[in-house]
């Protein structure tokens, strides 16, 4: 994703009940009788965003190979507003 823009604090008014932006990936693990393998496979990358609110788990990944976050605007986080779990490369 990148150059978008999402909308701020004034947007959710409404008891911070909104989301903005919701993106979820979760690359699932294989399984034998004797262990887990993780394949590390996909890349996401988000680039020059703007995001105004985010809030739990907006931004969740989970087991890939690359997560990039790289020159975006965050306006307001809370809680766990992003939340990145066994990747093998953050940039």
């Amino acid at each position: 994703m990148e150059y978008c823009q999402f909308g701020g604090i004034n947007v959710v008014t409404d008891g911070l009940t909104v989301n903005v932006l919701t993106l979820s990936v979760q690359n699932l693990q294989t399984f034998n009788n004797t262990a887990c393998y993780f394949d590390y496979q996909g890349v996401v990358r988000m680039i020059g965003n703007s995001f105004g609110y985010l809030r739990g788990k907006n931004i969740y990944i989970k087991n890939g190979m690359e997560f990039t976050f790289e020159d975006n605007f965050v306006d307001t986080l809370n809680f766990d507003s992003i939340d990145l779990t066994n990747l093998k490369m953050t940039k």
